[in-house]
């Protein structure tokens, strides 16, 4: 990094090398970026907040995550891995953030994503199969 000396560089490699174990993409993904955001000396206090792997940083954010994203997080993993093929993107906003009733209830028209199904030639019923 510009304007960092030598021990300080030597004393963030070892830091970041801790902080990733045996995962590469970390020094890339996490501890560059936030050794690139603005920082106060010295160093070493910086080096403290380093964020632990990725499997942490993954945890904190999902840990941050709203109520509602963390639920639509967890069904679709959980689609991902025991569906008998890929799930779309579509299959997984049908089954896990409408409120779906019955399709005779007219409730289901009303929003925007069942217009649009609609619109490419799929019905209601179809579309509750998923």
């Amino acid at each position: 990094m510009p304007g960092w000396s030598d021990a300080e560089k030597e004393e963030a490699r070892k830091a970041v090398i801790e902080k990733a174990g045996s995962d590469f993409k970390y020094a890339i993904k996490v501890a560059l970026p936030f050794l690139e955001e603005p920082w106060q000396r010295p160093l070493s206090n910086r080096l403290k907040q380093l964020p632990g792997g990725l499997e942490e940083t993954y945890s904190q954010a999902i840990s941050q995550m709203a109520p509602n994203y963390r639920a639509l997080l967890e069904t679709s993993v959980t689609w991902a891995l025991f569906a008998n093929g890929p799930v779309t993107v579509t299959e997984l906003m049908v089954r896990n953030l409408l409120p779906l009733r019955s399709p005779r209830s007219g409730i289901l028209g009303s929003y925007p994503l069942f217009s649009i199904l609609e619109s490419q030639g799929n019905d209601k019923k179809n579309i509750l199969s998923v």
